[in-house]
């Protein structure tokens, strides 16, 4: 199965209707219970891919503008070279899922993980304890 989730600015342009290999699910609004039921994530350059990163599944770019985009948007972490995937088309996009190289894929997502999100997991405790050490 596959679920396409627009982004917030696009999501009531485009109306794609769900078979038994689409779903879209873009009202739902739940982020994190999509990803966690996601064996595999593909984006372009989605914070996403930080929030998925933990979960240690493979995720792939799909940088298919990045030409352009990368001219009009300051990119701060460069996903082509970071993660699996890059600028490509959407028939190489496939063939990519279909080929994937996955312990290479597995291991570049580690990478990123740990490059990139080092602290995570227990922040309701984390801010509580900071609002308790203020309060008191």
């Amino acid at each position: 199965m596959l679920f396409y989730r627009a982004h917030p600015t696009i999501k009531l342009k485009y109306s794609y209707g769900d078979s038994d290999f689409f779903k879209n699910v873009t009202s739902y609004e739940n982020m994190d219970e999509l990803l966690i039921a996601a064996d595999l994530f593909i984006s372009d350059y989605s914070s996403s891919f930080f929030d998925y990163s933990i979960l240690g599944k493979p995720m792939i770019c799909w940088a298919y503008d990045y030409d352009t985009f990368s001219k009009y948007q300051h990119l701060r972490i460069d996903v082509v070279k970071e993660l699996y995937g890059g600028v490509m088309d959407e028939d190489t996009l496939l063939l990519s899922i279909k080929n994937i190289p996955l312990a290479d894929v597995l291991k570049m997502t580690k990478e990123f993980q740990e490059k990139y999100v080092t602290v995570y997991g227990n922040s309701s405790k984390k801010v509580l304890d900071l609002i308790y050490s203020e309060v008191k």
